[in-house]
């Protein structure tokens, strides 16, 4: 993998370990801000895992104090980016990535960060994590991000955390629905390998049709929801991964998909 070099050096690292691919923001001594050349190494990282033969599982760590202090205030914050996508371009590429993604969080998260930590599937963070969508303390709102925060907040938390900017740890981000586990952060690699474990048992077709559900069936009303779901059960039930899944279950052994 390539990303975009900084004096400081490359701002995202990509290690592919069988069907895992950790993506490690890595510029510890800027925070891991989304500057220009992050925000380019991070999408051409992302662009390649898309289509990366034998990637199940997409990891987003960090290196450093910070998992990603948001916008690079030095360059103009997001007015000032240059890079070929835009922040809700990237938070798109996230979520729209076929692979479940998996953030792991292990020190402070702000502003556009919490778009990062919001547009993943799942989130794991440490004790000694802190999230904050920060924006109004300098200005401006959580435009961009309250795209994918909002539907895992709801109205009433994001009021609280919006308007006041204020920091919370990683219990009260599981409480909102932000982080899936908490952990001491010595544990926190085995929380997140014992999770990584457990999306491998899933059938990557099936993984990214369930994304594909989780993405549409909010946007549809009730009827044509039924039918789109209906449609779709129908195709993956009669497809190859599904054929495979009930035959596992029948003849009482592992699917071929399960490493």
């Amino acid at each position: 993998m390539t990303a975009a070099t900084t004096p400081e050096g490359p701002p995202v690292r990509v290690e592919q370990d069988g069907p895992v691919a950790r993506v490690i923001l890595d510029q510890p001594e800027r925070r891991n801000v989304l500057s220009t050349a992050m925000v380019d190494a991070l999408a051409d990282a992302l662009q390649q895992l898309r289509t990366q033969p034998g990637v199940r599982v997409v990891v987003l760590g960090h290196r450093g104090p910070a998992f990603c202090a948001g916008a690079d205030l030095r360059s103009g914050g997001l007015a000032g980016l240059r890079s070929r996508v835009d922040l809700p371009g990237l938070l798109q590429m996230v979520q729209g990535l076929p692979q479940p993604v998996l953030a792991e969080v292990d020190g402070a998260c702000l502003g556009g960060g919490m778009g990062l930590v919001a547009a993943a599937d799942l989130v794991v963070a440490s004790t000694r994590a802190s999230f904050g969508f920060s924006e109004v303390r300098v200005g401006v709102a959580p435009a961009v991000v309250a795209v994918v925060a909002l539907p895992k907040l709801g109205l009433a938390q994001a009021r609280r955390w919006f308007l006041t900017g204020e920091r919370f740890g990683a219990d009260q981000a599981a409480a909102m629905g932000l982080v899936c586990e908490v952990a001491e952060p010595d544990d926190l690699p085995g929380t997140r390998d014992r999770l990584v474990h457990a999306l491998l048992q899933g059938a990557p077709g099936a993984q990214a049709a369930t994304k594909r559900v989780l993405a549409t069936l909010p946007e549809l009303p009730p009827e044509a929801a039924y039918a789109w779901a209906q449609q779709l059960s129908r195709q993956l039930f009669e497809g190859e991964e599904g054929q495979e899944g009930m035959a596992a279950f029948l003849e009482r052994r592992s699917p071929r998909w399960v490493p």
